[in-house]
């Protein structure tokens, strides 16, 4: 069926995956890290950290811990000379 392979909520998880987990095909925030197997379209952001889910998926971080995202660190040039 094509439902049970698409992601309606942009979470990474296909709808089927999600019934089978018991989590909601219709809540981006809603999901098993270990059933990800699309790409996170979702710009929700689950945790509240001020990062979209779909970028904390492109970074490699946890969309669902606050405290887990990249923080850039900028210095004057004559800091780093």
């Amino acid at each position: 069926m094509l439902w049970n392979a698409a992601d309606c909520d942009g979470d990474g998880v296909t709808n089927g995956q999600e019934v089978t987990d018991g989590t909601d095909p219709l809540d981006d925030c809603s999901y098993l890290t270990a059933s990800i197997s699309e790409t996170v379209t979702s710009t929700s952001d689950c945790d509240g950290d001020g990062v979209p889910n779909n970028v904390e998926a492109t970074d490699g971080t946890d969309k669902t811990l606050v405290l887990s995202y990249w923080q850039v660190q900028v210095y004057p040039a004559n800091v780093l000379s």
